[in-house]
C-alpha cells in the first residue's frame, strides 16, 4: 500500500519536469514559468512574472532592465534569474545564444584576420 489517498506521489513529479522541458522553455505558459522560478528557489517574485505575463517566451528575452522594471532588486537573486535564463537559452536555442554579443566580435575579428584592410592606394 502506497501513499494516503492510494496514488503514488509520481504524478507531481511528472508535471513538474513537464513543466522543466528546458528545451521547450520558449513554450511554456505563465504557471510553468512560475514553477522553473520556484525551483531557483526564487517562488517570492512569482506575483512580479505573473504581473507581467512572463511565458516561456518572454523569459527567454528577460533582461536585466526589466528586472529593474519588475523591481527585483536584490543582486544575487538577479544573477540566479539570468544565468538560469542563460541556461534555458543554451537548451533552447544552443549554447551559442548565452554568448551572441562575443560571438558577433569573434567573428569580426577572424573576418579581419583573414582579410586585412586594403593600404589605400593612390599618392602624391
Amino acid at each position: 500500500r502506497g501513499s494516503p489517498g492510494g496514488r503514488p506521489a509520481r504524478p507531481m513529479s511528472a508535471r513538474r519536469a513537464a513543466a522543466l522541458r528546458r528545451e521547450e522553455a520558449d513554450k511554456w505558459t505563465v504557471p510553468q514559468t512560475l514553477r522553473w522560478l520556484d525551483e531557483l528557489g526564487l517562488g517570492n517574485y512569482a506575483p512580479a512574472f505573473e504581473s507581467n505575463a512572463i511565458s516561456g517566451g518572454v523569459l527567454l528575452e528577460l533582461t536585466n532592465e526589466d528586472l529593474d522594471y519588475m523591481t527585483i532588486n536584490v543582486l544575487g537573486h538577479r544573477k540566479v534569474i539570468m544565468k538560469g535564463v542563460e541556461a534555458l537559452r543554451a537548451a533552447v536555442y544552443g549554447a551559442a545564444a548565452t554568448t551572441t554579443g562575443t560571438t558577433a566580435v569573434h567573428d569580426a575579428s577572424s573576418h579581419v584576420a583573414a582579410h586585412p584592410p586594403t593600404p589605400p592606394r593612390g599618392g602624391p
